[in-house]
């Protein structure tokens, strides 16, 4: 236990910098009991810092004197940045996870009939349970197919223009016939 006035690890926390310590018994910013009742004599203390703030500091703790020098507290600060950095790169490879397993959600169990596809081939590349309910294909037949495929032959070059106009900006496109497996179109807009 550590005084809450008197510490290094307060110290490397509140500035984000390593903290030397070269003999407690002569240096005021170290709790000199706290010290004495484990046989610490030189102190290094430095932060670990991960999107901007610091969220633990690291302690070596030595029973001689002058055990650390400057040249430790750069190499442990080097460390803990790197550390850091491997935190920071964890964090955002996690959130883009949850944020890939939201959308899945959102796309897979959706009521409305989806699909991802490519804009240059108009190519289907997914589409989520309720397009294989309505359309009446099965997912390896979406993966064969364009999107031009599910329009009825009149449809279909005036579905690619769209989608060729709707890359510089967003338009109205109008009614749309959706033609499905067994040969039934159905209108949408």
């Amino acid at each position: 236990q550590l005084a809450s006035d008197r510490s290094l690890v307060r110290e490397a926390a509140r500035t984000g910098e390593p903290q030397l310590c070269q003999d407690a018994e002569e240096d005021p910013r170290v709790d000199l009991q706290a010290c004495r009742t484990v046989g610490i004599r030189s102190v290094l203390c430095a932060p670990l810092t991960a999107q901007g703030r610091v969220i633990a500091v690291l302690s070596a703790l030595s029973p001689r004197t002058n055990a650390f020098q400057t040249h430790d507290a750069a190499n442990l600060r080097i460390l803990l940045d790197s550390l850091g950095a491997v935190l920071q790169r964890e964090q955002a490879a996690e959130a883009v996870r949850v944020s890939e397993a939201r959308y899945r959600m959102l796309f897979d169990q959706n009521p409305q009939p989806m699909w991802v596809y490519d804009r240059a081939t108009l190519a289907i590349r997914s589409v989520n349970d309720a397009a294989v309910e309505h359309y009446g294909y099965s997912r390896e037949e979406f993966a064969t197919m364009r999107i031009t495929d599910l329009r009825p032959p009149e449809q279909r070059e005036r579905l690619a223009s769209t989608v060729r106009a709707a890359v510089s900006g967003r338009i109205h496109a109008g009614l749309w016939k959706h033609q499905l497996k067994n040969g039934k179109v159905r209108v949408f807009e």
